[in-house]
């Protein structure tokens, strides 16, 4: 082999490495924006629906989220993915009849956007949830997206007496399949974690535990009466589509709907299919 030619190689590798960081550093700045709330609420005023932002404190931080609809109707739980923020579900909310039907619970999760409590594994995001889980649903239905429908499960774990059902939406519910990924052992190198921003580093940290938060929860999974419902797609790249049939031994009360032409992004590529779910759950 020639110098030449590993010199080459080299180049290719430093060169990839080099546009990699850029494009780092370009999507995490692209992430952390968000429009400011008054925004927001008059897109969502032109619908005829009111949102109202709240936070709480505790001791690692402050905990935001979002109301929606009429407080006398069923209760839902939005549950965004990784990263994200309550944002991800704007699409769903303006495009259908979702919100004129429910009261809407829209989080943050820890540590994204304004919530600045600790995140991390989710057990922990579930402690910081708690206040919402016990003031606010009485009960919830909770519809988690991605990562969403794992920290569902936790919720469901921890306060099932403010669960009244869980519907899990291209979720990362099985520790069988979610092993971390290549590049998230990239972003855990020294040399790439300080051109992450602090959503990515939150997110690839959440990622990287998530396989252990399964294996964890998965038993406790056993004890609970409550209704499960799994949107899957055989496109999804980002989840193997097999999850929600691992998951299967460890529920008492669940329902899978497949699809095979369904992606990931169920919640903007198959609106009404998540409402109907939704809505055949709150009969």
């Amino acid at each position: 082999m020639s110098m030449r030619f590993i010199f080459r190689i080299l180049i290719w590798v430093f060169g990839g490495v080099f546009l990699l960081l850029i494009l780092l550093m370009f999507g995490s700045s692209q992430l952390e924006k968000r429009q400011d709330f008054d925004a927001y609420k008059l897109k969502f005023k032109q619908k005829n629906l009111e949102l109202s932002e709240h936070t709480y404190k505790i001791n690692s931080g402050k905990v935001y989220y979002v109301k929606l609809g009429d407080p006398d109707l069923p209760r839902l739980m939005l549950i965004h993915g990784s990263p994200g923020d309550w944002t991800v579900w704007e699409k769903l909310l303006l495009e259908t009849s979702l919100a004129k039907h429910y009261s809407i619970l829209l989080v943050d999760r820890p540590p994204y956007q304004g919530t600045t409590a600790s995140g991390g594994n989710l057990v922990n995001q579930s402690r910081m949830l708690k206040k919402i889980m016990e003031e606010e649903c009485q009960p919830c239905t909770l519809v988690g997206h991605s990562y969403g429908g794992g920290l569902a499960l936790q919720l469901a774990v921890d306060y099932p007496k403010s669960v009244k059902a869980v519907i899990s939406l291209a979720g990362t519910v099985a520790a069988e399949y979610q092993p971390p990924k290549w590049y998230n052992r990239l972003a855990q190198m020294a040399c790439i974690r300080p051109f992450l921003s602090s959503g990515l580093s939150a997110s690839n940290f959440e990622m990287i535990s998530l396989q252990g938060d399964l294996n964890r929860l998965k038993m406790s999974l056993r004890t609970l009466e409550l209704p499960f419902y799994f949107l899957q797609g055989g496109e999804d790249v980002l989840v193997d589509p097999r999850s929600p049939i691992a998951l299967l031994p460890y529920l008492n009360h669940a329902e899978i709907l497949y699809n095979s032409s369904y992606d990931h992004f169920v919640i903007w590529t198959e609106m009404q299919r998540v409402v109907e779910l939704i809505n055949s759950t709150n009969r």
